[in-house]
């Protein structure tokens, strides 16, 4: 083997080393962002709602629960954010929006102006 044979594989070990290095943490900062997200959708404090491409929630945490008054397992899977409310407002109170406006804020799409 001559000397540059042997360098280059020195070099071609190092080059996988810093490749195994790099996925390792790609691999734990994907794993950091992955907890901190789940403890933001987990979270009370904050009102988290998704949809997917059909407009179908698929996320609706704590805080969206306490925002709206469904439960996840009322609306995940099966209404869009764009159904009429049905929850029914409290005794001897008034709603201060009509129901169209307090449609329109729950689909982000609608500006009002229709």
């Amino acid at each position: 083997m001559t000397a540059r044979d042997r360098d280059l594989a020195i070099v071609e070990t190092a080059a996988g080393q810093v490749e195994r290095l790099t996925e390792v943490r790609r691999e734990e900062a994907l794993l950091k962002a992955g907890a901190l997200q789940s403890a933001i959708f987990s979270s009370a404090n904050f009102s988290s709602i998704a949809t997917d491409a059909n407009g179908i929630i698929r996320i609706f945490n704590r805080g969206a629960e306490r925002m709206l008054g469904y439960t996840a397992g009322d609306v995940m899977n099966r209404i869009t954010p764009t159904a009429p409310s049905t929850t029914p407002s409290a005794p001897g109170r008034t709603s201060s929006a009509s129901p169209r406006a307090r449609h329109a804020r729950l689909d982000p799409r609608r500006t009002g102006t229709s």
